[in-house]
């Protein structure tokens, strides 16, 4: 879902830049900051510790509201991808038209994207745990699957929120810095690799 709207809103913005209107994108914004090629991210390097600490409690907030509103028979969760999605596909072709995107894809999403996407995913994934819970509960009443599935769902939050302090820390501190994209790619793929080799190898049984 939330790839989708994301495609659907990058290629739609970068046909038509108001397109990016119904992603959630103020006029203001697209007048003000992209067409004037602003750099709006660098000014996280004005208070970094504040600016750390204020992108990790928002992401974590999202998180919460993409698997809270799982109860709404998933219909929120599902709200929320695809809104944050559409909301960055947007973005991201506004800058392309302006001439920057690649400042911000490279210079400033790229090393704390790949913790924030997967968390995001994740989330979207134990709201859905309970919104199955609700419509397709299977053999079980609903309040024994939703026990069941919500307990799953809890457990992969959780797991979610140090992860979303680690890319706080970097988008505060590393990501808005003026150092060669390289190194923050570098960041992006060492990231990448930490977690997504955690994911699918931790918790293996040896045969």
């Amino acid at each position: 879902m939330f790839i989708v709207f994301t495609a659907v809103a990058f290629f739609g913005t970068r046909h038509d830049p108001e397109f990016s209107e119904f992603a959630g994108i103020s006029p203001f914004f697209r007048e003000m900051v992209i067409n004037h090629r602003t750099h709006w991210w660098e000014q996280l390097n004005d208070a970094n510790q504040i600016g750390s600490t204020a992108i990790f409690t928002n992401n974590i907030q999202v998180t919460f509201f993409a698997f809270a509103l799982g109860a709404v028979f998933g219909l929120g969760t599902l709200y929320v991808l695809a809104f944050n999605g559409a909301s960055f596909g947007a973005v991201i072709a506004l800058t392309y038209r302006a001439g920057f995107g690649n400042d911000l894809l490279l210079g400033f999403v790229i090393s704390h994207g790949v913790i924030e996407l997967t968390c995001i995913f994740i989330a979207g994934g134990a709201g859905l745990l309970i919104g199955t819970a609700l419509l397709m509960p299977g053999n079980l009443s609903r309040v024994d699957a939703l026990k069941s599935r919500g307990m799953e769902a809890v457990r992969l939050i959780i797991g979610c929120i140090p992860l979303l302090v680690v890319a706080g820390i970097i988008e505060g501190f590393i990501s808005p810095q003026p150092i060669p994209s390289v190194i923050k790619i570098g960041i992006g793929v060492l990231t990448g690799v930490a977690l997504y080799s955690y994911l699918f190898l931790a918790g293996r049984e040896q045969k």
